[in-house]
């Protein structure tokens, strides 16, 4: 599953070129406005402040095609992940982490 988890996040943020060009949401860090393609939560940059175990809890618990109207609900556990890797990147660059996570 691990070697999965990996494939997932390396193909993920390889090729940004391409990705950029589909892009349709920003990452999710807070306050940043660069383009993600949308089954991408963060940046690359924002992605790596993020600690391994969390990104391994966000791959964890993605459902591939979540992020389409029509896919599947966003888990507990997906959310809290989620949760998580945006807190510990606002902590990272000294902003406020958004208040209804705390």
């Amino acid at each position: 599953m691990l070697r999965h988890l990996r494939g997932h996040m390396a193909m993920s943020l390889r090729g940004a070129g391409a990705e950029m060009s589909r892009a349709t949401r920003r990452c999710a860090a807070v306050g940043c406005e660069i383009k993600v393609a949308p089954h991408i939560l963060m940046c690359r940059s924002h992605w790596y402040m993020v600690s391994q175990m969390t990104r391994l809890k966000v791959l964890r618990h993605y459902q591939k095609g979540q992020e389409k109207e029509d896919g599947p609900t966003l888990t507990d556990l997906y959310i809290e992940a989620m949760q998580q890797a945006i807190s510990e990147v606002a902590i990272r660059e000294g902003k406020t982490v958004p208040g209804q996570w705390l």
